[in-house]
């Protein structure tokens, strides 16, 4: 599927160096937004309940915060790219119209944070960037999934 191999994740959709304010996605991160909108995703065959219900949560005004789990092969990546081609088609309620869904591989980001020998100092990095990055009002243009 789309977005997970370890050369799509790492190579990030938006390459990084757009100066973008969300650089961390970027880079570690597939815009599965973009991938539908260049026709590079497979249709969300059977998928429309879920994620029909994952939109449905996303536009509450609180508690929107959807988390698809399950085993391996059940189809949760195909909802969260179903959910990238609609917003890419403009199918969804105007509250998040324009978002953009961001696919991260979680053990590769593990990876990543482990090669290095600063890990205190990059963790620590990280959490000012998680911080800055909660209170900076770009965030609200992405809609972030994680996957093990």
């Amino acid at each position: 599927m789309a977005g997970e191999s370890s050369e799509a994740v790492g190579a990030g959709v938006g390459g990084g160096s757009s100066g973008n304010k969300m650089p961390t996605l970027e880079e570690y991160g597939t815009n599965l937004t973009k991938l539908a909108e260049e026709g590079k995703l497979d249709p969300a065959f059977g998928r429309q309940q879920e994620i029909e219900l994952v939109t449905q949560i996303l536009v509450q005004r609180t508690d929107n915060y959807p988390c698809l789990i399950g085993e391996p092969g059940v189809g949760m990546t195909v909802t969260v790219e179903g959910l990238g081609q609609r917003i890419a088609n403009g199918d969804v309620p105007e509250t998040i119209e324009g978002k953009k869904v961001e696919q991260a591989v979680l053990a590769y980001l593990k990876k990543k944070f482990k090669q290095t020998e600063l890990a205190l100092q990059e963790e620590q990095q990280s959490r000012n960037k998680m911080n800055s990055l909660s209170t900076d009002p770009c965030i609200a243009k992405h809609i972030l999934a994680l996957s093990e």
